[in-house]
């Protein structure tokens, strides 16, 4: 992926990949990231699962700073979130930071473990995985 913002300095709302239980999502642009709405969120039979990549730090929504990965359950405040950055392999636990708004390529691997009910986020400005994710949440089975 990569985020292109109109204006450099000012971000947008970002984007977000989506699990839905059903493609009517009677969604909203803008903060609602396509996904949700003022009057569904939190509504847990949505079945909504998604993972944003944030640009604008969003009050509303309890978003931790403007440039953050967060896995939303049936809502946009997100159930966890980190900066955007990935583990840097064979250094321990050292960060990079990714800026999402620069326009750079990012790669982005989503995976979902159904045994151990995980979520694991991983990004890299590389072809080359890291090997610790730069997100991870215990969720319970998706459906």
């Amino acid at each position: 992926m990569a985020i292109v913002p109109e204006y450099t300095k000012l971000g947008g709302h970002g984007l977000a990949f989506t699990i839905a239980a059903s493609k009517d999502l009677k969604a909203l642009p803008r903060q609602y990231l396509g996904i949700l709405n003022a009057t569904n969120m939190g509504n847990s039979s949505d079945n909504l699962v998604a993972v944003e990549f944030d640009t604008v730090q969003n009050l509303e929504f309890q978003d931790i700073n403007d440039n953050h990965v967060g896995i939303d359950i049936n809502s946009l405040n997100s159930t966890a979130s980190v900066p955007a950055g990935y583990y840097i392999d064979g250094v321990g636990l050292v960060k990079q930071n990714v800026s999402l708004k620069s326009g750079e390529t990012i790669l982005v691997w989503i995976e979902y473990d159904s045994v151990e009910k995980l979520v694991n986020v991983t990004i890299s400005l590389s072809s080359k995985k890291p090997s610790l994710p730069i997100l991870q949440l215990k969720v319970g089975a998706l459906k």
